[in-house]
């Protein structure tokens, strides 16, 4: 059965380019609407009397859940396919944000809007990322690029929904209407076809498992004890790689995925804050508010180029993918830093330029990277474990944001901590290849001991 694990070929194409366009699609709603909830904010804090830093917990629990539940979308995944977790994920996410039209408090928003629609997305979020890495392989960048892409796209075009719709409905008229547009992701979902011979892998399981049960008597009557205790050992081993698939603890001892975690830590601590505080800044520095949603609208289109330049950049064999990734963060991070000194709407809107084109790379490369590190057939549970570590920061950035200004009365400290972080996130990947190579001398310096 291991053998077989080798004979999933990437077609890099045909229906492959149909994946990518469900998964194109479902970014451009999922990340849209999820990357636009600043235009919100204010409406939250007035309507509910709130501190930005408790109303800031709504954001940031929709943030975390979605990473979050990674593992949760892993696991299932792995069970019943992508199509199936996409469904399901897309119906949970369209049903709490109808169930948010009620919403009487923070808490109420944070458990239906936060809690049920963080994990909803998360469904959703895995599997898209996913199906388009295992069909492609020489294009895997590129695939993996356009898909992610529309999160760029959705973050461009959903300010302005929005913004109309509050203007016609309240923030209670835009919960259903976002509901409905979700539940369009269950057509997109349905495009998550597996590969074919993925199909006949499980087929060979299941029929592996069933000479297993009708031999056994046979075994047992015509095998002397020790063949019987090894071929009971053989068979208890298949087993493992059962479980081992559905979720892989061995990904915990590998260095190098270690530290790629504790790098996407870091971004997702500053990456969330300025999706939600652009608007609230610019609003703060008297820029009208047709003119702050712009500034979210510049970063999703900035977002969508950068997505797929670095994408179609990446798959070229002379390119570092790692190298690249390593100074977009870094940039994007000493940019959001030194934007607390942009005071006027242009020099927002530079800045909304940069942290866009840059900040592309983390969504765009991670999953690309990973298959780099830990190869194609490690990436749906090491995807979703690193998901995971993503939502534990994802629930820190945006309140410690609200936090600094609720005691400062200025966002000009939560910019600062988000660049910090960004930055140090790209600068410690640029000495994974020398631990990497470090660690590879002592495995051999080991080998040639024993």
């Amino acid at each position: 059965m291991q053998g077989q694990k080798n004979t999933i070929t990437p077609p890099d194409g045909g229906w492959g380019w149909i994946i990518v366009f469900g998964s194109f699609m479902i970014h451009v709603i999922n990340d849209g609407i999820t990357y636009s909830f600043g235009m919100l904010y204010e409406d939250f804090l007035k309507y509910f009397n709130s501190h930005k830093s408790e109303t800031a917990w709504i954001l940031s629990i929709l943030y975390g859940m979605t990473y979050c539940s990674g593992p949760i979308a892993g696991i299932l995944v792995n069970k019943y396919g992508c199509r199936a977790v996409t469904l399901g994920g897309t119906i949970l996410a369209a049903f709490s944000f109808f169930v948010s039209f009620w919403a009487n408090s923070i808490i109420a928003l944070c458990v239906t809007l936060g809690f049920g629609g963080g994990l909803g997305f998360g469904l959703v979020y895995l599997p898209a990322i996913v199906s388009v890495t295992v069909y492609f392989e020489k294009k895997r960048s590129l695939a993996t690029g356009i898909a992610v892409c529309g999160s760029g796209i959705g973050t461009f075009i959903f300010p302005t929904i929005i913004y109309c719709f509050m203007e016609l409905y309240s923030w209670q008229g835009v919960m259903i209407v976002l509901s409905g547009i979700v539940l369009q992701c269950i057509v997109f979902g349905t495009l998550f076809r597996p590969l074919k011979n993925e199909k006949c892998i499980k087929k060979n399981k299941i029929k592996n498992i069933a000479e297993y049960i009708n031999e056994k008597n046979y075994v047992t009557k015509s095998l002397q004890p020790e063949e019987f205790e090894l071929r009971q050992i053989n068979n208890n081993s298949e087993k493992i790689i059962i479980k081992k698939k559905l979720f892989d603890v061995t990904l915990f001892k590998d260095v190098t995925f270690i530290l790629f975690v504790i790098s996407n830590v870091l971004t997702s601590i500053g990456f969330n804050v300025p999706f939600i505080y652009i608007v609230p800044r610019a609003l703060s520095l008297d820029i009208p508010l047709s003119h702050a949603s712009l500034l979210l609208a510049i970063i999703g289109i900035a977002n969508t180029l950068g997505r797929i330049i670095l994408g179609y950049i990446s798959d070229k064999p002379w390119i570092n993918r790692l190298w690249v990734y390593n100074s977009c963060l870094t940039i994007c991070g000493f940019a959001t830093a030194l934007s607390v000194f942009a005071t006027d709407f242009y020099s927002l809107l530079v800045y909304a330029l940069i942290f866009g084109l840059t900040v592309g790379a983390y969504v765009g490369l991670t999953s690309v990277i990973l298959v780099d590190l830990l190869g194609v057939d490690k990436i749906t549970n090491a995807f979703g474990i690193l998901l995971f570590f993503q939502g534990i920061a994802s629930f820190i950035g945006p309140p410690i944001g609200g936090m600094f200004y609720d005691i400062l009365e200025s966002f000009d400290p939560g910019f600062f901590m988000a660049g910090i972080a960004i930055a140090l996130s790209g600068l410690m990947l640029f000495f994974l290849p020398f631990i990497k190579r470090k660690l590879s001398k002592n495995i051999e310096n080991c080998n040639e001991e024993l």
